[in-house]
């Protein structure tokens, strides 16, 4: 004899039916809405940890660095001169300059006491200027020290009235 249900199962049945229809589009409904919170919450959670492992990266280079300027403390002082320590050494480049100017120039020649038994020829101290040489040079080459001593001398008077003119003295 079969079993038969009755009316009041049948209905429960039926609404058993329902709620798990209801249920299941309820969660995809929420599964739907969630996804994008989901997905930035993924996104987060690998860059914290990338955040972390960098951290850690500089951590460990900060003991490194602590620990390697402690060794050169104590080469330093020591009095070690070597290069012990995996302090790399220090490396000056070559620099060219094209032009140097100089304001102010000092020298100082000191030469203490010197024997001398003969002498012969000349003896300059310092900078010398206009006739160092001239003595010894032909009347031709006096003649052009000359003309151009005094277009010099013109040119520097030229300079100096244009000076006087625009009221700069």
């Amino acid at each position: 004899m079969p079993f038969k249900k009755s009316e009041q199962e049948r209905k429960t049945e039926g609404t058993d039916h329902l709620e798990k229809k209801l249920f299941l589009y309820i969660q995809k409904t929420v599964n739907a809405e969630m996804a994008p919170i989901y997905q930035m919450l993924n996104q987060f959670a690998r860059h914290i940890s990338k955040l972390e492992n960098r951290v850690s990266d500089l951590e460990k280079m900060y003991t490194e660095s602590g620990a390697i300027h402690e060794r050169y403390l104590e080469d330093s002082a020591c009095g070690g001169k070597g290069n012990s320590g995996g302090v790399p050494p220090v490396i000056f480049q070559e620099i060219k300059v094209d032009k140097l100017f100089i304001e102010k120039f000092d020298q100082a020649n000191n030469l203490g006491t010197i024997g001398i038994k003969e002498l012969s020829g000349h003896l300059n101290i310092g900078t010398t200027y206009e006739k160092a040489g001239l003595e010894e040079a032909g009347a031709e080459m006096k003649g052009e020290y000359e003309e151009l001593k005094e277009k010099y001398k013109q040119k520097m008077d030229e300079m100096k009235g244009k000076g006087n003119k625009d009221g700069s003295r």
